[in-house]
Parts: C-alpha cells; structure tokens; sequence
C-alpha cells in the first residue's frame, strides 16, 4: 500500500527521437507532484544529466490518470494548466507528459493515483470554499 510521499519510478519514452533515455521518480506530496528524473544516452547509456526535479502544485494539474494498454504498456498521463509548469520535463508537448511504469510497480502506480484524486479533490473542495 501506498505510503505518505511513497515514490514510483517512471521512464519517459520517444525523447529525442529515441535517442535519450530519462528515468525518474514521481512522488505525492501534500499539495503537489514532484518529478525527479535524469537523462542518459540511449546508446551507450553513459552521459547522463544532473539530477532535475520540478514540483507541480495542485493547483497546475488539469488530470492526472493512469492508463494501462495491451501492448502500449502502463503510464501515467499528467496533463496541466500551463505548458510552463512542466516545461523543463522532457518530452512533454501542449502540456502534456506521458510518464511509462513497469509491471512491477503497477500496484504502487494505482495506489499513487488514487490517493493524488483523493487528495487532489479534497484541494479542488478547498478551493470552493475560498
């Protein structure tokens, strides 16, 4: 079961035309998604970027859902408000990042999800209120 600030790893794929690999975390914070990821070189696997991490409040998040395909494989589809929250997340386009999980984390990816609506609606009502 999901722990509170519980972390699932993620890969992004299709970045340079393949040529880049990017791997990462994304963890549920109190009022946010933070995304730790890196780069390397989908080749040879060795230049890898500094360590990035970009936080998403709540309040930038248009949807967030997970999707499981047949044959595409399980991801997370963050989607925001403003193609600058997740500007510096490579891969993203029109505010929009596709976020790939592997089999084994499948449980920890749904478990993350339902918490992130849980919580994301509880903010949404919050705001109602202000």
């Amino acid at each position: 079961m999901l722990q509170s600030h519980h972390s699932v790893s993620f890969t992004i794929r299709g970045v340079h035309g393949g040529l880049t690999t990017v791997t990462g975390l994304i963890t549920l914070k109190e009022q946010s998604l933070e995304l730790e990821f890196e780069s390397a070189d989908a080749i040879i696997g060795f230049v890898k970027s500094d360590l990035k991490t970009i936080s998403v409040p709540f309040s930038s998040i248009r949807r967030f859902d997970y999707e499981s395909k047949f044959l595409r494989g399980n991801k997370f589809i963050l989607q925001v408000k403003s193609m600058s929250a997740i500007k510096d997340v490579p891969g993203s386009k029109s505010g929009k990042v596709e976020l790939y999980i592997d089999k084994p984390n499948k449980e920890d990816a749904l478990a993350l999800v339902s918490k992130f609506k849980m919580d994301f609606s509880e903010f949404r009502l919050g705001e109602l209120d202000e």
